[in-house]
């Protein structure tokens, strides 16, 4: 590691880091993206009124999933499946669709965008407070709309239902 950090001071001291001009795309910047948030308003919509053929078509042909029990590439096919498990599961516990609570979103190149939604699920009927989880995605933008390519699930929903003593399985 002492090697590591010497070779960079180096580097630094003789001005042989690209600077960020130089650079092909521009330095990632965090943005309010209009992009990203009429995206996740769009995906919740979906999800609340169970357009289960509509936020499909918000994934990508086969999406990237990471969480806590590891990391997968699902195709559309499997990722249906999933959707419609889990909604057909939130709705069996009278589990209210998330809503999006916040978004902030990050530039990578005109068509991709890095996104962390946090999701608030309203557990009043529940639970005596509500549940805001984070998600990370990675959004690709083209002609034929935005779609989700990669999907960081932070948290294990189904865990911190049992947490609160909602689900007992």
């Amino acid at each position: 590691m002492r090697y590591v950090a010497s070779a960079f001071a180096r580097c630094v001291k003789a001005d042989v880091l690209p600077s960020a001009a130089s650079m092909r795309y521009p330095v990632p910047m965090t943005v309010n993206d209009d992009r990203a948030n009429r995206f996740f308003e769009t995906f919740a919509a979906k999800n609340a009124t169970g357009d289960m053929d509509g936020l499909l078509r918000l994934f990508a042909s086969t999406v990237m999933i990471a969480g806590p029990n590891g990391t997968t590439a699902l195709p559309s096919n499997a990722m249906a499946g999933a959707i419609r498990s889990r909604k057909q599961r939130f709705d069996a516990l009278g589990l209210p669709s998330a809503t999006v609570a916040q978004c902030n979103a990050t530039a990578l190149s005109d068509r991709y965008t890095l996104a962390r939604a946090e999701w608030r699920f309203d557990l009043s009927r529940l639970h005596s407070e509500s549940v805001t989880l984070s998600s990370t995605y990675v959004l690709e933008h083209s002609d034929d709309g935005t779609r989700i390519i990669f999907y960081l699930n932070e948290h294990d929903i189904m865990a911190v239902l049992r947490e609160r003593g909602i689900v007992t399985e």
